[in-house]
């Protein structure tokens, strides 16, 4: 077994190669960015973007919501540029989004070979990965579209990825330095992403046989990634940095021990099975992606570059096992190590179109029969769900929440007290005021209900059935939206 790349990637590129490099960007930018704001809201991201916006424009970092602050610079500067609306807070995000394709490209060339790293970053580009729990889609197409932590961690860990390799193989002191930083700012964005500390030392103290060599540079790399997150805090706090990033701690530990409450084909859940994280990947990719990217996983760990594969196969499976150990599986959580899972997969199938067809596949297919038929079952699948997934980003319509919104305005309907239990029902009525079921007085007029089934299973029993008889003895009609059951009265009364 050979570590080294393929000579051919030491070769002058072909001269189409700047042209699939761009085919790529053009693909990558189109599905992060094409009717970006057209998806419905998501609870995370209008909360956090609430916050981000409080931070940036009025300074005000102090209210802790169980995410840390430093992702509130991204999300805030977004809605800065673009409005306090969806464009606004997905737009860092997106750009993220684009960043980790480039990134993909970068570091599968460095540990592999060329193709490798177009592999990976085509892949990414073009992939789905929609948030699904249960059988319910809550996020479609790309959950790194919305405005949720993992597609700043992934930048990060990518690049800590490439600059960790640097030091695995060299030992310097930079790269030591580089890598912990950029795992540091992953951990600013969510502390969990500290665990690929562990795997790239690991990594470094096998590369270099000995522990006297790497002892020092490890220890900066430990130091400087944990230094990050409460410097991130200290930056916009001062003083009360500490207490704070403490209450981020209490909060994370207790979220893992006692649950999350999530509504799961209509049955209110507060410890999802541990398996859930995989039935996430497999809905949210799709069958068919998720069968090409096992065809290359294997492909990689039979293939001849053991140790750049094992090295990206340790980050990718420390960033799940850390998962693993909580009871809390939420469907955009796979964003975090699903990039990993595809960098090693590109290589395994490079390794496949090695092992079967350096000239023409036809003339060597009864030579090797099985990982020619292997190679085209996953390049058949895997650029199947692509050809899907694009087309799907092409012709997103508004969710049931955006025709909600249709409806009423076409019915001339102008609420102006909304009661609502859902995701973030609020947002679509900035002006208007608004609260949830079993959160507001009861007693408290409106003129708006909307109850959303995936939701509802979240209050206790007969809160919905008394804001019910509460909207009809107000005179309000039931309408049915999509999944959505809204109550309302129009100009006309009904």
């Amino acid at each position: 077994m050979t570590d080294e790349a393929s000579p051919a990637a030491a070769d002058p590129p072909p001269s189409w190669w700047p042209y699939a490099c761009g085919g790529v960007a053009v693909v990558a930018v189109f599905n992060a960015f094409w009717a970006l704001g057209t998806a419905d809201w998501k609870t995370d991201e209008a909360w956090d973007g609430r916050l981000a916006w409080l931070a940036v424009d009025g300074g005000h970092w102090t209210q802790d919501n169980g995410h840390p602050v430093f992702v509130r610079w991204f999300l805030g500067l977004g809605q800065m540029a673009l409005g306090q609306n969806r464009m606004g807070i997905r737009l860092a995000p997106a750009l993220a989004s684009v960043a980790a394709v480039g990134l993909l490209y970068v570091v599968g060339s460095r540990l592999h070979s060329r193709w490798a790293g177009l592999i990976g970053a085509a892949l990414w580009a073009v992939l789905p990965r929609a948030l699904v729990v249960g059988s319910t889609v809550v996020a479609p197409l790309r959950g790194d579209r919305f405005g949720y932590l993992e597609p700043f961690m992934v930048v990060a860990l990518l690049g800590a990825t490439l600059t960790g390799w640097n030091w695995v193989r060299s030992n310097a002191w930079r790269d030591a330095v580089a890598t912990g930083l950029l795992i540091g700012v992953a951990g600013a964005f969510k502390p969990t992403a500290l665990v690929v500390v562990a795997p790239i030392i690991a990594m470094g103290w096998w590369t270099q046989r000995s522990f006297r060599r790497v002892v020092g540079p490890a220890v900066v790399l430990g130091v400087v990634a944990a230094a990050v997150l409460p410097l991130t805090y200290v930056l916009v706090l001062g003083t009360d940095g500490p207490g704070h990033l403490r209450t981020l701690f209490d909060y994370q530990f207790d979220h893992a021990r006692t649950g999350h409450q999530l509504v799961v084909e209509g049955t209110l859940t507060e410890h999802q099975p541990r398996w859930s994280h995989l039935l996430y990947q497999w809905r949210g990719m799709g069958a068919a992606a998720c069968v090409g990217l096992a065809i290359g996983v294997v492909a990689a760990w039979t293939g001849r570059r053991r140790r750049p594969i094992a090295y990206a196969t340790a980050i990718w499976l420390s960033l799940f096992a850390v998962h693993l150990l909580s009871s809390v599986a939420l469907p955009h959580y796979y964003l975090l190590w699903a990039p990993f899972c595809v960098l090693v997969a590109a290589m395994g199938l490079v390794e496949l179109g090695e092992r079967t067809a350096p000239g023409r596949i036809a003339a060597r297919w009864n030579r090797a029969p099985g990982p020619a038929t292997a190679l085209g079952v996953a390049a058949f699948a895997l650029v199947a769900s692509g050809l899907v997934g694009t087309w799907r980003t092409a012709t997103i319509g508004p969710g049931d929440y955006g025709r909600m919104i249709t409806e009423l305005e076409a019915r001339g309907v102008q609420p102006t007290s909304v009661r609502f239990q859902g995701e973030s029902v609020e947002r679509y009525f900035p002006d208007t005021a608004s609260g949830q079921v079993g959160f507001t007085d009861a007693s408290v007029p409106f003129d708006l209900l909307v109850l959303d089934p995936r939701d509802v299973p979240l209050l206790p029993d007969g809160v919905a059935d008394r804001a019910r008889a509460q909207a009809r003895s107000a005179g309000l009609a039931p309408h049915q939206i999509g999944r959505l059951e809204v109550w309302y009265a129009g100009p006309d009364g009904g």
